[in-house]
């Protein structure tokens, strides 16, 4: 292939490190996993529910009160990290 302004395009391309990362490939569950883990962590809630439980075991009435939450609000947000395994 040529770019008019540049000339020949060069394309690297290394066959050895393609097979490589074929074998670490995600499948498509895990991609899906994935995707959902980055999408909870997207809430800025979730985000600071998870930051305070990294500083320390607190309860849904506890965590309610630091992210000025509703009780049945927080543990909506816990269930869906709960179920992503977080």
């Amino acid at each position: 292939m040529v770019n008019a302004r540049t000339g020949p395009i060069d394309y690297c391309h290394d066959k050895r490190k393609v097979k490589k990362a074929l074998t670490k490939k995600l499948e498509l569950q895990e991609l899906e996993h994935l995707s959902d883990v980055f999408k909870a962590l997207g809430d800025s809630a979730r985000s600071q529910i998870l930051h305070l439980l990294s500083l320390d075991e607190l309860c849904v009435h506890d965590i309610s009160e630091l992210t000025s939450l509703s009780q049945s609000a927080t543990s909506h947000h816990f269930r869906v990290l709960r179920s992503l395994s977080l």
